[in-house]
């Protein structure tokens, strides 16, 4: 699986993982993944509202038969693409757009997070 090499080396707070699938692209959203044997006390992880991002991202698609969801099935997941059945479904979004609406989701909402204090 590509996105466990992401997952083990993660630097970030979400990552957007796409890979080549009939034509198109599939996606995940992930979390960053900690395993026990690396950390002996895994950091929390910040769950994000990721309900507009999933909107922009539904509206911007093309492909009618699948849609962005939010998505918890696995231990770093965050969202997928998605047809009705469940399985991961290609996209003609290219990265880049996903990523930016990614990215753009991201600052927004960590422009609305009060300063920390301390």
């Amino acid at each position: 699986m590509p996105f466990t090499a992401i997952s083990h080396h993660a630097r970030g707070k979400l990552f957007l993982i796409a890979t080549p699938l009939n034509g198109g692209w599939a996606y995940r959203i992930d979390y960053p993944y900690y395993s026990w044997a690396e950390t002996v006390v895994r950091p929390p992880i910040l769950r994000h509202d990721l309900g507009p991002l999933m909107a922009e991202l539904n509206n911007l698609e093309q492909n009618s038969t699948a849609r962005w969801r939010i998505d918890s099935s696995e231990l770093a997941s965050a969202a997928k693409f998605v047809d009705q059945s469940g399985w991961l479904a290609s996209s003609k979004l290219e990265p880049q757009v996903v990523a930016g609406c990614c990215r753009r989701e991201y600052i927004s909402q960590r422009a609305s997070e009060p300063a920390a204090t301390g």
